[in-house]
C-alpha cells in the first residue's frame, strides 16, 4: 500500500510526463502464479499466436483474462495500482480491457501508436483511459520492453502509423507496473532475446466511457 503522497506524486507524473513506474510493487509469488496460469491457459485452450502485424505474429494475446481464472482479479484491483488510476480518473472508473502480452523470441517492434486515436476528441485532452503494463519478466532493451515518447500525450496529433520515432525504452524489473495516459505515444519493443517476455496490459477508462 502506498501513502497518499506517493499516490499523488505518481498521478502528477502521469499528468505531466504521460507515465510513471511503480517499481517492484507486485509480490514475486504473484508474478510467478500469473505467469504459470497464463501458460496453463495457453495449453488447455490450445491458443495460438496473434495474426496481425500490429498485435504481433510471435505474441500471445489472451483477451478477457478475468473469464479464465480468479487469480487474474489480483491485477485490476491491485492495492498499489488502482489508487493511482483512481487519482487520475476517479473512483467510478471501469476496467476497459485486460490481456496478456507475451512476446516470443523474434517478435518485431510494434508500430508506435496511441490508444485513444479512434475516439473522436481533439488532442491534447484530459486523460480518459489509463493503461497499466505489468512486467512479469524483467523489461530490457533486448526482450521487447515498451517504448514510449515522454510528454507525447500533450501532442496535438497521433503518430503516423509505421513511422520511426525516437522513443525511450521503459526498462523495469519484473514485478513493476508502468501506468500511462493512453494518449501517450508508445509501442512494444523487439524481442531479440532467446526467451519469452511476459506482461499484461490492463486498461481503465472513465465510468462515462462504458
Amino acid at each position: 500500500m502506498q501513502s497518499e503522497a506517493e499516490v499523488a506524486s505518481h498521478a502528477d507524473r502521469i499528468r505531466t510526463d504521460g507515465y510513471t513506474v511503480l517499481e517492484r510493487v507486485v509480490a514475486p509469488q504473484l508474478v510467478e502464479d500469473l505467469k504459470q496460469t497464463v501458460l496453463r491457459i495457453e495449453r488447455e485452450h490450445d491458443l495460438g499466436l496473434a495474426k496481425t502485424s500490429f498485435e504481433g505474429f510471435k505474441t500471445l494475446r489472451i483477451n478477457n483474462l478475468l473469464t479464465y481464472d480468479d487469480v487474474f482479479w489480483e491485477v485490476p484491483l491491485h492495492a498499489a495500482v488502482l489508487p493511482v488510476v483512481e487519482a487520475v480518473l476517479d473512483k467510478e472508473c471501469l476496467l476497459s480491457s485486460f490481456c496478456s502480452l507475451v512476446l516470443g523470441p523474434g517478435q518485431e517492434a510494434q508500430p508506435i501508436h496511441e490508444d485513444t486515436q479512434l475516439i473522436p476528441l481533439p488532442r491534447p485532452h484530459i486523460p480518459i483511459t489509463i493503461n497499466a503494463i505489468w512486467a512479469l519478466s524483467d523489461f530490457r532493451d533486448d526482450n521487447g520492453a515498451t517504448r514510449i515518447l515522454p510528454g507525447s500525450h500533450k501532442f496535438d496529433s497521433s503518430p503516423e502509423y509505421g513511422k520511426d520515432y525516437d522513443a525511450v525504452t521503459a526498462t523495469m524489473p519484473a514485478g513493476s507496473v508502468m501506468l500511462f495516459d493512453s494518449a501517450l505515444w508508445h509501442g512494444g519493443g523487439a524481442n531479440t532475446s532467446d526467451a519469452r517476455r511476459y506482461a499484461f496490459s490492463c486498461a481503465y477508462c472513465w465510468g462515462w466511457m462504458r
